[in-house]
């Protein structure tokens, strides 16, 4: 009953398109950002197949009704054969409907390109590991990701070649290096709204944000916080940090998509929880200091420790899994005093193959271009 009631209201709230889909040599699995492909794509070579329900084509929809084929999994099969395509490529990459289709099709390419850090508990992983090792069930041509660590994780239960460029929306905003301008210290939020009553998952937060106020305080600098919001969400965001901070004074600055990225270039140093921007940062060779206590809900009892999959201690100099007063403080202090010479120094061999960059991600356009 719940099945039906979801189909129809995908039905209901779905737009529709009524010509055909053209034949393309790329076929785009998903829409995960319209502002990549427009930007970076010709229109006239891809496709997009929406496996949302956001979508659908009235055209295909026929086309199954008149071989008696019902399922979402027909639609999706239906519309692969009408674009005829040379590749498929997902910026999602923790489908498993993705993996299964390369044994089916085995004439096209099949691309997956890792979006944001994985969890070791309560995300992608997990779901694979319940598959008992079928790795011949799913497959990929390539799946380009963050770094080695996470190949050498993924390579575990997906027949692929893996390529590591790091993130590709990262990797399309150059680095600029030295444009500090004294602006010292940036958190990264991670609010969701619909996180906002959960007892379990802002308790870093709560712990944490006054600890780094009064650091800023001793410190003589401005706590800022870069927002992941946007519209009135926003301000909703900014509220919830003001109840935690109080009366404590904070700069709140607003998300703006790519500019994230030139915003994290503007600070010496980059505070963050688990974020993917945070990760990314440690890309961009900014100084880093992470506190990897995140608890999702209460079934997350281990959380996902620093740089996973990658074994690593426990703590390290410019990192914790443990949240005090004192680690907070030392993790803090060390990066803060730390200079730019030093830090590669210090990280060099603990952040090695935790996350690439690669500029332009020419090694993701040099294959998709052998492809098409």
């Amino acid at each position: 009953m719940k099945n039906l009631l979801r189909r129809l209201g995908i039905l209901i709230n779905s737009r529709y398109s009524f010509s055909s889909p053209k034949e393309s040599k790329i076929l785009f699995f998903d829409l995960q950002s319209e502002e990549l492909i427009n930007n970076y794509f010709k229109k006239k070579d891809y496709e997009i197949l929406y496996i949302r329900g956001e979508n659908l084509n009235l055209n295909i929809i026929l086309n199954m009704i008149l071989k008696l084929k019902f399922s979402f999994k027909d639609y999706i099969y239906t519309y692969i054969k009408k674009v005829n395509p040379k590749v498929v490529i997902t910026f999602i990459d923790n489908s498993i409907f993705f993996y299964s289709l390369k044994k089916d099709f085995s004439d096209i390419k099949f691309i997956s390109v890792q979006y944001g850090y994985r969890r070791q508990i309560l995300d992608w992983f997990p779901k694979l590991r319940k598959l008992n090792g079928k790795k011949n069930y799913l497959s990929a041509d390539y799946i380009f990701t963050f770094g080695k660590s996470v190949s050498l994780e993924y390579s575990k239960y997906i027949k692929s070649k893996n390529i590591e460029i790091g993130s590709f929306k990262n990797n399309l905003v150059s680095i600029s290096p030295g444009q500090s301008k004294n602006k010292k210290l940036l958190f990264i939020s991670q609010f969701r709204t619909s996180h906002i009553n959960s007892p379990d998952f802002y308790c870093t937060e709560r712990i944490l944000l006054p600890l780094l106020h009064k650091f800023c305080e001793t410190k003589n600098i401005n706590l800022n916080i870069l927002g992941t919001r946007s519209g009135n969400d926003s301000i909703t965001e900014k509220n919830y940090f003001s109840k935690i901070l109080k009366k404590n004074k904070f700069n709140f600055i607003k998300k703006k998509s790519f500019m994230s990225y030139q915003l994290v270039d503007l600070y010496d140093m980059i505070v963050f929880i688990d974020s993917t921007l945070g990760y990314e940062a440690i890309a961009r060779n900014k100084k880093v200091a992470v506190f990897s206590t995140r608890r999702s809900d209460y079934e997350d009892k281990q959380g996902s420790p620093f740089g996973w999959p990658k074994l690593i201690n426990e703590n390290g100099f410019f990192y914790t899994n443990i949240l005090s007063k004192d680690e907070v403080y030392r993790v803090l202090n060390n990066v803060f005093n730390c200079s730019q010479i030093n830090w590669k120094k210090k990280t060099k061999k603990i952040l090695n193959g935790i996350i690439d960059y690669n500029s332009k991600n020419k090694k993701f356009f040099e294959v998709v271009n052998k492809i098409i």
